[in-house]
This record gives structure tokens, sequence and C-alpha cells, in this order.
């Protein structure tokens, strides 16, 4: 797994960790696949403790690369 700079940052600011991404690229609900420029990305969607961590990620040269990670709180959450 490659992160990209802009998913680290993300990361910290959403306080995300690293086995949290992987749990979402492994059991995460696919929740939309899109082509963009002409790669395709995907975003999976996974409940953990008091937020839903979202994963976008793309194939590439055999490796999944995460493009972004973002967290989503909702109010039945808090």
């Amino acid at each position: 797994m490659i992160l990209s700079v802009h998913a680290k940052e993300e990361m910290l600011t959403d306080d995300i960790s690293e086995e949290e991404v992987k749990q979402c690229l492994d059991f995460g609900r696919l929740e939309t696949t899109n082509c963009v420029n002409g790669e395709i990305r995907h975003a999976k969607r996974l409940d953990v403790k008091n937020k839903s961590v979202v994963v976008v990620y793309t194939f590439k040269d055999e490796e999944t690369r995460v493009i972004t990670v973002y967290a989503t709180r909702n109010k039945w959450q808090e």
C-alpha cells in the first residue's frame, strides 16, 4: 500500500491511523468506482470507532495507491 502525500495529510487532520486505512481497504464496502483522467478510482467506506473512514484508491504497478482518506462523523456516532 502506497499512501500519497495528500492521504497522509488527511490522516493527520482526521485522526485516521494507517491500520484503519488497511482495514477499510480489506473489509470496507465499495461505494463507487469512477474514471478520472483515464485512471480507475475506487472508494470504500468502513465504520470504525466513532467515525466512518472513506478511502479513495487506485491500482498502479500491482500496488494499491491511496489517493485520499477522510472521516465522516454522523450525529448518531457522536
